[in-house]
Parts: C-alpha cells; sequence; structure tokens
C-alpha cells in the first residue's frame, strides 16, 4: 500500500498534495481490504467479541493508529523523512516508558544504558546530517494544498 502510494506522488497523481487525513484514509482502506482478504484465505474470520478485545480495538484504532499517523504526516509536511526517521528508533523507548507509568513495571540498567546509547545514536546521526547542509532543507516550511485533494480509493464525486 505504501509503494503505490509512493509510485502516485512521484507520478504527480493527486495525492502528491493530498492532506494528511486523505492519505491516512487511504492507507486504512486499503488495509481493512488486504486484511479482510487475508483473514478470509487463512480462515480466521471468527470472532469472540468480549469487553477486553473492544476497549483494546479502540485504543489501537483511535490512540495509537489514527493519532500517531496524523501527528507523523503532518510532521512529513515540515521536516525531511530521513531526519523523522531516526525518532522511529525511540518508539521501543517509549512503549517501555508506558509500561513503567501505566503498569507501574521496574526500569533496569541494561534498559537505561541501551536507551542512552539510542539516544546518542540519534544525536549522531542528526548531527551528521547537520555538517552535510541537510539541515537547511529540513527548517519548517508553510505547505498548502488544495482542498479538492483526493484519494485514489475515493469513488468519483
Amino acid at each position: 500500500m505504501v509503494g503505490v502510494l509512493v509510485a502516485l506522488r512521484r507520478e504527480g497523481h493527486a495525492t502528491a498534495s493530498a492532506p494528511a487525513t486523505v492519505m491516512l484514509l487511504c492507507q486504512l482502506v486499503g488495509a481493512f481490504v488486504l486484511l479482510l482478504i487475508a483473514a478470509g484465505l487463512t480462515g480466521q474470520m471468527k470472532v469472540t467479541m468480549t469487553p477486553l478485545l473492544v476497549s483494546s480495538l479502540v485504543f489501537q484504532t483511535f490512540i495509537v493508529s489514527i493519532l500517531s499517523f496524523l501527528v507523523w504526516f503532518s510532521l512529513l509536511r515540515v521536516y525531511l523523512a530521513s531526519r523523522l526517521g531516526a525518532l522511529s528508533f525511540m518508539t521501543p523507548l517509549f512503549g517501555v516508558m508506558a509500561s513503567v507509568v501505566v503498569l507501574s513495571e521496574a526500569l533496569d540498567r541494561s534498559f537505561l544504558e541501551g536507551s542512552a546509547l539510542v539516544m546518542v545514536g540519534i544525536v549522531l546521526v542528526n548531527g551528521r546530517m547537520r555538517r552535510k547542509g541537510l539541515s537547511a532543507a529540513a527548517s519548517p516550511k508553510a505547505v498548502t494544498f488544495p482542498e479538492n485533494a483526493s484519494c485514489a480509493l475515493e469513488p468519483p464525486v
């Protein structure tokens, strides 16, 4: 799905200037269709609804997926993807920190040492980019999007 969107962006398709919400919708609809087909092919169509399942799905859908994608695409409007990509290495750190806060899990020394190494790596990568002159291209820019941008998966209006 991401490959299709990248190809459409390169070819000057309407998705090249689509707002983050339209891109998110395209990806979610595409993922839903592909996962539905995969579930049918593997015989995993039966679901037992429980309160835990419903609350987990609501959390994953609204907090993890939608919010994180909207933030990611909003940041991509302003900063270089290579600069933001370095921050993706912090995802496990955020996960462990969330488990400490939410589940009261203990932090051990090896996690703190590993976190420090990840942070040093991020600083080194961003410092190297700055020395090569890429930081000027990563400075915030005003980006405008047409109001009539549409997703390739939407029916014509």
